[in-house]
Protein backbone atom coordinates (compact mmCIF):
# COMPACT_ATOMS: atom_id res chain seq x y z
CA UNK A 1 0.00 0.00 0.00
CA UNK A 2 2.66 2.28 0.95
CA UNK A 3 4.22 1.82 -3.04
CA UNK A 4 0.94 2.47 -4.31
CA UNK A 5 0.33 6.04 -2.25
CA UNK A 6 3.88 7.01 -3.38
CA UNK A 7 3.34 6.34 -7.09
CA UNK A 8 0.39 7.86 -6.88
CA UNK A 9 1.55 11.08 -5.20
CA UNK A 10 4.49 10.53 -8.09
CA UNK A 11 1.60 10.90 -10.57
CA UNK A 12 -0.22 13.90 -9.11
CA UNK A 13 3.26 15.92 -8.67
CA UNK A 14 3.62 14.31 -12.92
CA UNK A 15 0.44 16.33 -14.06
CA UNK A 16 1.02 19.20 -11.88
CA UNK A 17 4.06 19.88 -13.56
CA UNK A 18 1.96 19.01 -16.83
CA UNK A 19 -0.27 22.18 -15.72
CA UNK A 20 3.50 24.19 -16.25
CA UNK A 21 5.55 22.29 -18.79
CA UNK A 22 2.69 21.42 -21.26
CA UNK A 23 0.25 24.10 -20.82
CA UNK A 24 -1.02 24.74 -24.28
CA UNK A 25 -2.01 20.73 -24.59
CA UNK A 26 -5.49 20.35 -24.56
CA UNK A 27 -5.76 18.82 -20.84
CA UNK A 28 -3.95 21.21 -18.89
CA UNK A 29 -6.03 23.96 -21.11
CA UNK A 30 -8.90 22.64 -20.00
CA UNK A 31 -8.05 22.38 -16.33
CA UNK A 32 -6.91 25.51 -16.11
CA UNK A 33 -9.85 27.02 -17.26
CA UNK A 34 -12.27 25.11 -15.28
CA UNK A 35 -10.71 26.00 -11.82
CA UNK A 36 -9.83 29.30 -12.87
CA UNK A 37 -6.24 28.61 -12.73
CA UNK A 38 -5.22 31.61 -14.41
CA UNK A 39 -2.65 32.48 -17.60
CA UNK A 40 0.24 32.55 -16.19
CA UNK A 41 3.57 30.12 -16.42
CA UNK A 42 2.63 28.91 -13.15
CA UNK A 43 -0.88 28.39 -12.28
CA UNK A 44 -2.76 28.88 -9.15
CA UNK A 45 -4.02 25.87 -7.79
CA UNK A 46 -6.57 26.07 -4.65
CA UNK A 47 -8.15 23.23 -3.38
CA UNK A 48 -12.28 23.58 -4.16
CA UNK A 49 -14.97 21.43 -3.44
CA UNK A 50 -16.28 20.91 -6.43
CA UNK A 51 -12.69 20.24 -8.03
CA UNK A 52 -12.54 16.60 -9.46
CA UNK A 53 -10.51 14.20 -7.82
CA UNK A 54 -7.48 14.54 -10.19
CA UNK A 55 -7.42 18.56 -9.20
CA UNK A 56 -8.17 17.64 -5.42
CA UNK A 57 -4.90 15.23 -5.41
CA UNK A 58 -2.86 17.86 -7.36
CA UNK A 59 -3.50 20.42 -5.13
CA UNK A 60 -2.15 18.41 -1.83
CA UNK A 61 1.14 17.65 -3.80
CA UNK A 62 1.23 21.21 -5.28
CA UNK A 63 3.38 22.99 -2.03
CA UNK A 64 6.06 20.13 -2.40
CA UNK A 65 5.88 20.22 -6.28
CA UNK A 66 6.27 24.59 -6.23
CA UNK A 67 9.11 24.35 -3.66
CA UNK A 68 11.57 22.45 -6.69
CA UNK A 69 10.36 25.15 -9.24
CA UNK A 70 12.85 27.56 -10.62
CA UNK A 71 12.91 30.39 -13.62
CA UNK A 72 15.53 29.98 -16.22
CA UNK A 73 16.02 33.20 -17.88
CA UNK A 74 15.27 33.96 -21.54
CA UNK A 75 14.31 37.39 -22.52
CA UNK A 76 13.94 38.41 -18.52
CA UNK A 77 10.92 40.13 -18.84
CA UNK A 78 8.59 37.45 -16.98
CA UNK A 79 10.94 37.07 -13.91
CA UNK A 80 11.02 39.60 -11.16
CA UNK A 81 14.90 39.69 -10.38
CA UNK A 82 13.64 39.55 -6.00
CA UNK A 83 10.51 38.27 -5.75
CA UNK A 84 10.79 35.02 -7.91
CA UNK A 85 13.33 32.03 -7.88
CA UNK A 86 15.93 32.10 -10.35
CA UNK A 87 18.90 31.29 -8.60
CA UNK A 88 17.53 27.70 -6.74
CA UNK A 89 20.71 27.68 -4.56
CA UNK A 90 19.19 31.11 -2.76
CA UNK A 91 15.83 31.03 -3.22
CA UNK A 92 14.53 34.95 -3.72
CA UNK A 93 17.17 37.71 -4.11
CA UNK A 94 15.19 39.82 -1.93
CA UNK A 95 16.46 37.73 1.43
CA UNK A 96 20.34 38.60 0.26
CA UNK A 97 19.44 42.32 -0.59
CA UNK A 98 21.89 44.56 0.85
CA UNK A 99 19.84 47.30 1.07
CA UNK A 100 16.03 46.32 1.96
CA UNK A 101 15.05 49.50 0.01
CA UNK A 102 15.74 48.92 -3.18
CA UNK A 103 13.47 45.41 -3.21
CA UNK A 104 10.58 48.01 -3.80
CA UNK A 105 11.85 50.25 -5.84
CA UNK A 106 10.47 50.64 -9.56
CA UNK A 107 10.31 47.83 -12.40
CA UNK A 108 12.21 44.72 -10.75
CA UNK A 109 11.87 42.97 -14.02
CA UNK A 110 15.14 40.81 -14.65
CA UNK A 111 16.20 42.41 -18.14
CA UNK A 112 15.70 45.57 -16.28
CA UNK A 113 19.29 45.06 -14.68
CA UNK A 114 21.23 44.74 -17.29
CA UNK A 115 23.15 47.33 -19.54
CA UNK A 116 22.37 48.61 -22.78
CA UNK A 117 25.43 46.35 -24.50
CA UNK A 118 23.61 43.22 -23.13
CA UNK A 119 25.93 42.35 -20.44
CA UNK A 120 24.64 42.56 -16.55
CA UNK A 121 24.63 45.79 -14.79
CA UNK A 122 27.53 44.80 -12.30
CA UNK A 123 27.84 48.57 -11.49
CA UNK A 124 23.88 48.57 -9.61
CA UNK A 125 24.41 44.30 -8.75
CA UNK A 126 27.64 44.32 -7.12
CA UNK A 127 25.94 47.47 -4.83
CA UNK A 128 22.84 45.62 -3.87
CA UNK A 129 23.94 42.28 -3.29
CA UNK A 130 27.08 39.97 -1.75
CA UNK A 131 29.94 39.13 -3.65
CA UNK A 132 28.89 35.08 -3.52
CA UNK A 133 25.77 35.72 -4.63
CA UNK A 134 26.92 38.05 -7.25
CA UNK A 135 29.08 35.09 -8.44
CA UNK A 136 26.54 32.69 -9.11
CA UNK A 137 24.72 35.42 -11.48
CA UNK A 138 27.43 35.89 -13.39
CA UNK A 139 27.18 31.77 -13.76
CA UNK A 140 23.82 32.62 -15.83
CA UNK A 141 23.82 34.26 -19.09
CA UNK A 142 22.24 37.71 -19.35
CA UNK A 143 18.35 38.10 -20.37
CA UNK A 144 18.76 38.01 -24.29
CA UNK A 145 15.31 38.97 -26.24
CA UNK A 146 17.00 35.91 -28.86
CA UNK A 147 16.62 33.75 -26.34
CA UNK A 148 12.82 33.56 -25.98
CA UNK A 149 10.90 34.26 -22.54
CA UNK A 150 11.36 32.74 -19.18
CA UNK A 151 10.57 29.20 -18.64
CA UNK A 152 10.10 27.09 -15.69
CA UNK A 153 12.42 24.41 -14.54
CA UNK A 154 11.91 21.69 -12.16
CA UNK A 155 14.69 20.76 -10.06
CA UNK A 156 14.14 16.84 -10.37
CA UNK A 157 13.39 17.30 -13.98
CA UNK A 158 15.95 14.83 -16.31
CA UNK A 159 17.84 17.27 -17.65
CA UNK A 160 20.82 17.25 -20.34
CA UNK A 161 23.97 18.39 -18.92
CA UNK A 162 26.81 19.62 -20.69
CA UNK A 163 29.82 17.42 -20.37
CA UNK A 164 33.05 19.68 -21.07
CA UNK A 165 35.27 17.12 -22.77
CA UNK A 166 38.86 18.01 -23.12
CA UNK A 167 40.63 16.11 -25.47
CA UNK A 168 44.64 15.33 -25.17
CA UNK A 169 47.13 17.26 -26.62
CA UNK A 170 48.69 14.57 -28.38
CA UNK A 171 47.10 12.01 -31.04
CA UNK A 172 48.60 8.86 -31.47
CA UNK A 173 47.73 7.33 -35.35
CA UNK A 174 48.03 3.91 -35.78
CA UNK A 175 48.91 3.01 -39.72
CA UNK A 176 49.30 0.10 -42.08
CA UNK A 177 47.34 -3.61 -41.87
CA UNK A 178 48.98 -6.34 -40.13
CA UNK A 179 51.82 -4.22 -38.67
CA UNK A 180 50.65 -0.88 -37.30
CA UNK A 181 53.19 1.68 -36.20
CA UNK A 182 52.48 4.80 -34.34
CA UNK A 183 53.06 8.19 -35.05
CA UNK A 184 52.97 11.17 -33.26
CA UNK A 185 51.39 14.28 -34.65
CA UNK A 186 53.02 17.95 -33.83
CA UNK A 187 50.50 20.35 -33.17
CA UNK A 188 50.60 23.95 -33.53
CA UNK A 189 48.80 27.45 -34.40
CA UNK A 190 48.08 27.94 -37.85
CA UNK A 191 47.68 30.98 -38.86
CA UNK A 192 44.12 32.37 -40.66
CA UNK A 193 43.52 33.08 -44.59
CA UNK A 194 44.33 36.59 -45.57
CA UNK A 195 41.54 38.76 -45.04
CA UNK A 196 40.68 36.49 -42.66
CA UNK A 197 40.91 36.94 -38.70
CA UNK A 198 41.08 33.89 -35.72
CA UNK A 199 39.58 33.69 -32.69
CA UNK A 200 40.90 31.27 -30.45
CA UNK A 201 38.83 30.74 -27.21
CA UNK A 202 38.89 28.45 -23.96
CA UNK A 203 37.62 28.52 -20.49
CA UNK A 204 37.97 26.15 -17.23
CA UNK A 205 36.66 26.68 -13.53
CA UNK A 206 38.53 26.31 -10.53
CA UNK A 207 37.39 24.32 -7.75
CA UNK A 208 35.03 26.32 -5.45
CA UNK A 209 34.85 29.45 -7.55
CA UNK A 210 33.52 30.90 -10.67
CA UNK A 211 33.95 30.15 -13.95
CA UNK A 212 36.10 32.19 -15.96
CA UNK A 213 37.00 32.20 -19.96
CA UNK A 214 39.31 33.98 -22.41
CA UNK A 215 39.57 34.56 -25.96
CA UNK A 216 42.37 36.28 -28.37
CA UNK A 217 41.95 37.71 -32.04
CA UNK A 218 44.50 37.62 -34.50
CA UNK A 219 45.05 37.92 -38.25
CA UNK A 220 46.93 35.99 -40.82
CA UNK A 221 50.16 36.89 -39.71
CA UNK A 222 50.02 36.43 -35.81
CA UNK A 223 49.60 40.15 -34.86
CA UNK A 224 47.09 40.77 -31.90
CA UNK A 225 44.37 42.48 -32.69
CA UNK A 226 40.70 43.64 -31.28
CA UNK A 227 38.08 45.23 -33.76
CA UNK A 228 37.18 43.63 -37.01
CA UNK A 229 35.19 42.84 -39.32
CA UNK A 230 34.85 40.13 -42.24
CA UNK A 231 35.52 37.03 -41.46
CA UNK A 232 35.92 34.86 -38.90
CA UNK A 233 37.11 31.44 -37.62
CA UNK A 234 36.56 30.28 -34.52
CA UNK A 235 38.46 27.82 -32.84
CA UNK A 236 37.73 26.00 -29.85
CA UNK A 237 39.48 22.60 -28.00
CA UNK A 238 35.76 21.40 -26.81
CA UNK A 239 34.10 19.08 -29.07
CA UNK A 240 31.50 18.85 -26.93
CA UNK A 241 30.73 22.74 -27.01
CA UNK A 242 31.35 23.11 -30.45
CA UNK A 243 29.04 20.14 -31.52
CA UNK A 244 25.94 21.45 -28.89
CA UNK A 245 26.73 25.34 -30.68
CA UNK A 246 26.49 23.63 -34.75
CA UNK A 247 23.45 21.25 -33.64
CA UNK A 248 21.47 23.57 -31.12
CA UNK A 249 19.77 22.06 -28.14
CA UNK A 250 15.93 21.38 -26.89
CA UNK A 251 14.66 24.46 -24.85
CA UNK A 252 14.48 22.17 -21.45
CA UNK A 253 18.29 22.04 -22.11
CA UNK A 254 20.29 24.06 -18.81
CA UNK A 255 22.30 26.13 -21.39
CA UNK A 256 19.32 26.50 -24.25
CA UNK A 257 20.02 30.65 -24.09
CA UNK A 258 22.89 31.31 -24.18
CA UNK A 259 23.48 28.35 -27.42
CA UNK A 260 20.56 30.08 -28.96
CA UNK A 261 21.79 33.50 -28.42
CA UNK A 262 25.43 32.06 -30.24
CA UNK A 263 23.69 30.50 -32.77
CA UNK A 264 21.37 33.78 -33.45
CA UNK A 265 24.51 36.10 -33.63
CA UNK A 266 26.37 33.28 -35.94
CA UNK A 267 23.59 34.04 -38.65
CA UNK A 268 24.04 37.97 -38.87
CA UNK A 269 26.03 39.65 -41.70
CA UNK A 270 29.12 37.90 -41.34
CA UNK A 271 30.90 34.82 -42.08
CA UNK A 272 31.92 32.31 -39.12
CA UNK A 273 33.37 29.41 -39.31
CA UNK A 274 33.77 26.70 -35.87
CA UNK A 275 36.62 24.83 -35.75
CA UNK A 276 38.06 22.26 -33.25
CA UNK A 277 41.75 22.70 -32.17
CA UNK A 278 43.96 21.17 -29.52
CA UNK A 279 45.04 22.58 -26.20
CA UNK A 280 48.24 22.82 -27.48
CA UNK A 281 47.34 25.16 -30.13
CA UNK A 282 45.27 27.09 -28.30
CA UNK A 283 47.88 28.24 -25.55
CA UNK A 284 46.61 31.72 -25.69
CA UNK A 285 43.69 31.50 -24.95
CA UNK A 286 43.96 28.98 -22.03
CA UNK A 287 46.10 31.62 -20.41
CA UNK A 288 43.68 34.66 -21.17
CA UNK A 289 40.64 32.41 -19.60
CA UNK A 290 43.48 32.11 -16.40
CA UNK A 291 43.82 35.14 -16.49
CA UNK A 292 39.84 36.09 -16.05
CA UNK A 293 40.08 34.75 -12.79
CA UNK A 294 41.98 38.00 -11.62
CA UNK A 295 39.79 40.21 -13.06
CA UNK A 296 36.32 41.81 -11.83
CA UNK A 297 32.81 40.43 -12.95
CA UNK A 298 31.78 41.31 -16.41
CA UNK A 299 33.73 41.18 -19.76
CA UNK A 300 37.01 43.12 -20.00
CA UNK A 301 38.70 43.40 -23.38
CA UNK A 302 42.26 43.95 -23.54
CA UNK A 303 44.34 46.19 -25.96
CA UNK A 304 47.74 45.09 -24.63
CA UNK A 305 48.02 41.10 -23.68
CA UNK A 306 49.75 39.72 -19.96
CA UNK A 307 53.26 39.63 -19.85
CA UNK A 308 53.39 36.10 -19.44
CA UNK A 309 51.89 36.04 -23.32
CA UNK A 310 54.88 37.25 -24.42
CA UNK A 311 57.08 33.27 -24.81
CA UNK A 312 53.79 32.10 -26.05
CA UNK A 313 53.89 34.94 -29.15
CA UNK A 314 57.26 34.03 -29.70
CA UNK A 315 56.26 30.65 -29.99
CA UNK A 316 53.45 31.29 -32.98
CA UNK A 317 55.92 33.32 -34.38
CA UNK A 318 58.79 30.78 -34.87
CA UNK A 319 56.31 28.25 -35.88
CA UNK A 320 56.76 26.02 -33.15
CA UNK A 321 54.86 23.01 -32.50
CA UNK A 322 54.16 20.74 -29.20
CA UNK A 323 53.73 16.32 -29.76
Amino acid sequence: MRNMHRMNQAYLMKAGWGLIHKKEALWARVLRSKYSCGTDLIPRVQMKSDSSNMCKGISKVWEELDKHLSWKIGDGKTVDFWEDVWIPELGPLKNHATNEHVVLEGDNKVHNFTTPSGDWNWSLISNILQPNVCGLIAGIPPPNPIAGGDTVNHAHEERLQISLQYTEGSKMHEKGNKKQSSVTELIGWIPPDKDVVKCNVDGLVYEGRAAACGGVIRNAVGDFIVGFSGNVLLEADSKTALNLIEKGVPISHPSSSLISSIREYMQRDWMITCKHTYREANHLADLLAHHGHSLNLGITTLNILPPEAASIIEDYIRGAVFP
